[in-house]
């Protein structure tokens, strides 16, 4: 089942020191690669990349450089929600994060609703083995 790529700040909307930006559906990989750029400024297809892994780089929203970042990726079905999935680490405070969340957007991404992460977890966990529960599967 295709489902559309959600965003949204997973950290406290207040002055900190690292902010989280997530990204999870089947265009997490497509998003996150319009925008991040590796350390020496070059694009990067981060969906190439092997899963569970971090690159540190930096998010541009077009050609406009928005922040450092860490940014990890976690490939379906072995992320929370079952689904690939992009966490965007970044500089906090709220305007940056908001800056990172308004680039996720315009690459394509929609703003998720509250609890749409745990949502999708949930349903797409539903025919999966749970570990310790007499299913015998491994996370």
């Amino acid at each position: 089942m295709k489902t559309d790529t959600i965003a949204a700040i997973a950290t406290g909307m207040s002055n900190s020191g690292i902010g989280i930006v997530r990204i999870s559906g089947d265009e997490a990989f497509s998003v996150i690669d319009k925008l991040y750029r590796n350390k020496n400024g070059d694009q990067v297809k981060l969906s190439n990349a092997r899963s569970h892994t971090v690159h540190y780089g930096f998010i541009y929203d077009g050609d406009e450089k928005v922040d450092e970042a860490l940014v990890l990726v976690m490939k379906g079905p072995h992320s929370y929600t079952a689904e690939d999935t992009v966490e965007i680490d970044c500089h906090g405070g709220i305007l940056m994060v908001k800056k990172i969340l308004e680039a996720v957007i315009h690459a394509g991404a929609r703003t998720a609703q509250p609890g749409e992460f745990t949502k999708r977890a949930f349903f797409k966990r539903q025919d999966r083995p749970v570990p310790g529960r007499g299913g015998g599967g491994r996370d």
